[in-house]
Order: structure tokens, then sequence, then C-alpha cells
């Protein structure tokens, strides 16, 4: 807008310096916007500049006159001089509170609009890509500077295509910057020069990988979905998705297309994947993903973001990139498992990797278990894996000093046992001319999958053993049904529900016991009373003979009240013992 009158020092200046003839100089204005410690005159002081610096920079736009080639270069060169004049307004800002950072973000959209109503047909992305590069490689960073950004590429649909177009490149450079990668000299980019300038003023890549991060993370979502949506489907949506333009005189052009914002958008998450964030930088990305699943049209490219985020070797870390690849696997569309690395065998080696008494210390666990159970429930399990998980299950059962996961842990082996008897029951029902006397299990918790697999045909479930004398009753209760053969009765196979021992502590499994109701059982009789015969010629071997010559009865009743048939009802109560 005009300078709007009562604006003070800055206004008059700007006013003065747009009716000079000759190049201004715009030291005054620079100098004001430095120093003062008001807001609203700094803002004052930048947007008159740059009024001065497009108004006096373009010639053919300048007063009517004609354009003459001394004249065109010289003000070129006055603008550019005059332009990292205001660059260096722009980072001294960064270096005060908050406020003035939010101020140096809308200050560079305030420079597009200048420059755009000089070339209104023209996007200035030279400009926006010098000032981007800027505010991401400065000294100071806040998490003010992403959330404005962020807010303003979502709001305007030109800024936005633009913006990722320009991250997508930085990423790149920065990626080049971080590997140290030889480019030639006619080949580096302006962004990589930023890059390698913040370098040098003390910034590490660490530092700049998490800044893109923080910004990256933080930008909205194209208002078009491209879940379960052909190709058709999505063009005829993009001719009725029309935003808001920032700058409304621009040339009509791909920015006004919802599928390419769209593939911008999906270019820049796929660049910045490519990078080796910091470790906090990954646990964060980790539960972001998950909400831009929709928005990319191959969710299977970001297989590899997760096996090398499950490689860095922190436990927590590697259980959120495992559930993040099972649901690739499962939800992803990816037809083939094979396509992600080894496909699911190697899913599942890393998997099995995983399943450790240092799990269950996890404060965040819940949902690693229950997608841990998940993955041995789907059919991409193969049965040779069956067995080792069910032996590794019960061994971290027998070993971790966490009891509140023991349930849980037990009830996923014998769900496997029951699951894949074919290839579990030796480990359970072995004849006795089959059995060995061993000094050792050959069996240990530190092989990996394909190993354990080949040697779990030498051992045998003897934690169960041990699990059936634990101290907690629903523990004990639970290991006796190891004992059941399901592949005989199918009726004994038992549906548990695995979520109802997720996320327990000892507290909570005490409470749990205590206040479980049993099932009720008949009081027993203080006495049976014999009907009048001789006991020596009458009373059979038979355990049913013996019921049906028996009344019982309380004592206090009188005789005759009782039935061969209420005795038979009373032993068969009486042999119910709840489990």
């Amino acid at each position: 807008p005009p300078p709007a009158a009562g604006m003070g020092k800055a206004a008059q200046l700007e006013k003065t310096l747009l009716a000079e003839q000759e190049l201004p100089a715009l030291g005054k204005l620079a100098e004001l916007g430095r120093k003062s410690s008001e807001a609203a005159e700094v803002a004052a002081a930048a947007t008159g500049f740059l009024r001065v610096l497009t108004f006096h920079g373009r010639p053919h736009e300048w007063r009517g006159k004609e354009v003459v080639v001394k004249d065109l270069q010289k003000r070129r060169k006055w603008w550019q001089s005059n332009f990292t004049v205001f660059r260096e307004m722009l980072r001294s800002l960064l270096e005060r509170t908050e406020d003035f950072h939010v101020l140096a973000v809308r200050l560079v959209l305030e420079g597009l609009r200048c420059e755009n109503k000089e070339t209104p047909k023209v996007f200035p992305v030279e400009m926006l890509q010098a000032l981007l590069g800027d505010l991401l490689c400065s000294p100071t960073w806040s998490p003010m500077i992403s959330a404005t950004l962020a807010e303003l590429i979502g709001h305007y649909d030109d800024v936005a295509f633009f913006s990722l177009e320009i991250l997508a490149k930085f990423l790149v450079d920065l990626n080049v910057a971080a590997q140290e990668i030889m480019v030639d000299e006619s080949q580096i980019t302006g962004g990589l020069q930023q890059i390698r300038a913040a370098v040098t003023n003390g910034v590490s890549e660490a530092d700049l990988m998490e800044r893109f991060a923080d910004l990256v993370m933080k930008l909205p979502a194209p208002a078009l979905r491209a879940e379960r949506k052909s190709n058709k489907q999505l063009a005829e949506e993009a001719k009725m998705v029309r935003g808001k333009a920032y700058l409304p005189k621009l040339e009509v052009g791909p920015w006004k297309d919802a599928v390419q914002r769209l593939r911008r958008f999906q270019d820049c998450w796929l660049k910045f994947l490519q990078l080796s964030l910091p470790l906090q930088s990954v646990r964060s990305l980790l539960q972001h993903i998950p909400a831009i699943f929709p928005y990319l049209s191959q969710p299977g490219v970001l297989a590899s973001f997760y096996i090398r985020s499950f490689d860095r070797g922190d436990l927590a870390t590697s259980c959120m990139a495992l559930s993040g690849l099972f649901y690739l696997l499962t939800k992803g569309n990816l037809g083939d498992p094979e396509v992600v690395s080894d496909g699911a065998s190697e899913y599942y080696r890393k998997l099995y990797t995983l399943l450790s008494p240092e799990v269950f210390l996890l404060r965040r666990r819940a949902r690693f278990l229950r997608l841990f159970f998940l993955s041995l429930k789907s059919d991409m399990l193969p049965a040779a894996y069956a067995a080792a998980f069910a032996k590794r299950c019960a061994r971290v059962a027998a070993t971790t000093l966490n009891t509140a996961s023991v349930p849980w842990l037990t009830a996923v082996a014998l769900t496997l046992t029951q699951r894949y008897s074919s290839v579990c029951k030796h480990m359970l029902h072995v004849s006795i001319a089959d059995v060995k006397t061993v000094t050792e299990d050959p069996w240990t918790i530190d092989m990996q999958l394909d190993e354990a697999s080949k040697v779990v045909g030498q051992t045998s479930l003897w934690e169960v053993t041990l699990l059936q004398s634990h101290f907690c009753p629903v523990v004990s209760r639970m290991s006796a049904l190891f004992e059941q053969r399901p592949e005989t009765d199918k009726r004994k196979r038992l549906q548990l529900n695995h979520d109802d021992w997720l996320d327990m502590d000892f507290g909570k499994l005490f409470d749990r016991e205590v206040q479980a109701k049993r099932r009720r059982v008949a009081t027993p009789a203080l006495a049976f009373s014999v009907d009048s015969f001789d006991a020596a010629e009458e009373l059979g071997d038979s355990i049913g003979e013996r019921r049906s010559s028996l009344v019982s009865r309380p004592w206090h009743k009188a005789r005759g009240a009782g039935t061969p048939r209420d005795a038979d009802q009373f032993f068969e109560r009486d042999r119910m013992i709840p489990i």
C-alpha cells in the first residue's frame, strides 16, 4: 500500500526518494531499519526501501523514458547492490527477538509484491530463492520462522508452488554439501553457495537439516488428496480446485494446477527423505510420515528411509521404523512385498532382532507390540520362522524383569504354537523314545532368524515348564494351555485378546487378579447318607456305580431328600475348577 500519513521519518524519506530524478542513495532508510527498536518503524523503513528499489530499478516503467543500454546496465548494478543491502537488513532482523523474525518472513512476501508490480506477469523466483536461503541459512533460527513460512506457503497457491520447487532444490544442494560431493564450478547453484557460506559462518549441516525438517514437517498438505483416485479423476478435480494467489496479475501457469502442486509437494518430501538426518529429527519424522501417506502416489519409495532408520542403532527409533515398514507392506499397495529390500523375509529378520527384554522397558511400547503381533498374525510370515518366534517369545518371557509383560509374551507364544502347530508341536509333544539328554540348549537368543530357524528343530519349549510355576496366577494358568493338542481338537483353540495385556504394569496386573470374578462352586456337603443295602455286595468298583448309590445332602436335612441325579450333578460341579 502507499505510505500512510503520520508514519514518521520512514514515510518522509520514502516520499523524497521516490521524487528524485536520478538513482537515489538508500542508505538512510536502511540505517533507520537497522537501528530502530520499534517493529512498526522497522516495517515502514523496510517496505519503503523495497518500493524505492523497485520503482527506480526498472527503467522500462520509469517515468515513461526510453530504455538506454548504458542506463539499463547502470540501473541493474544499482538494483543488485541495494538488494544486497535489503538482504542484510533481513539478516539483522533475525538476530533480534521472535517478533522481528515474523516481520522478516513477511518482508520476503512484500519484496515479491513490490517486484511483481514492475513485472506483473512473471513470478520473481530468483528473489524468492535468495530470500528463502537467507532465512534458512542465517546464523540464528527460531521455530517462529518455520511456522510463519509454512503458514504463508499454505495460504497462497502461487507462493506454495514456487516455494516447494525452491525447497526441493535446496534439499538436493544440502545433500551434496553433507556428503561432500565434488561439484564442478560451473554447476554450483546459488543455494549451494548459501549453504557453504552458512557452514563457514559456524552453522553445521546437521543444524541446517534440523531447520529444513522443522519447515517441511510444518508444510500443510495440498487441498487435493490423491488417495484412491485415478489420473483422470485427478485431472477433473484439478480444473475445479482453485486457491488464492498472492500475486493476482501473475500469468496463468502450472501453479494453478492442483495436480502440479501435489507433485511439487511429493518431490519436496522425497528429496527431504534422502538426507541423513540427525537422530532427533528422524524420531519426529517417523511419527509424522503416516500423515502424508495419502498424498504420495507411490508410498513404496519410503521403504529405503525406513530401512536406514532401523539401522541407526537406537532401539526406540528401530521400533518406530519397523512399524512404518509394516504399514507399507500391508497398506501401501505394494503388490509384491519383495519391493521392500528383500521382501517380507527381510522385514521379519529385523522384527526378530527387536524382540528382547529391553523392548519392554520402553515407555511407549504398546503401539510397537500391537504391530508386532499383527505382523506374526499376517499371512506374510513364513511358516519356517513361526517356531523361532515362539521360542524367542518364551525365552524373553522367562528372562524379562518386567513381570507385567510376561502374560502378553506367553499369549503370543501360545497363539503361534496353535496357529502353526505342524511346525511347533515337536517343541511341546515329544515321544519318550525320541527324548535325548542334552547339556545345553542349542538355541540362543543372540542368533539371527535364519540361524535360529535351522536349530529350533533340535530344541523344545522347556521355558513353558518354568512359566507354569510362575508366581503370577494368570501366567501359570495360561502356560498350562500349552499341553493341549489343538490339531486334534480345534475347539480347544483359544481366541486370546492380546490387547488386554498391552501397556500393563505390575500394579494393574495385581489389581486385575484381585478383582477377577471366580466361578461360583457349589458348597460341599457336610455328610452323605447311604440307603439301606449291604455295602460289600452292592457297591461296585466303578465310579459310576458309586455315584448312583450315593446321595448328596446336607446333614441337617431329612433322610431321603436327595436323589441319584442330584448326586451326579454335585460331583460334576465339584470337579469344575476355574481357569
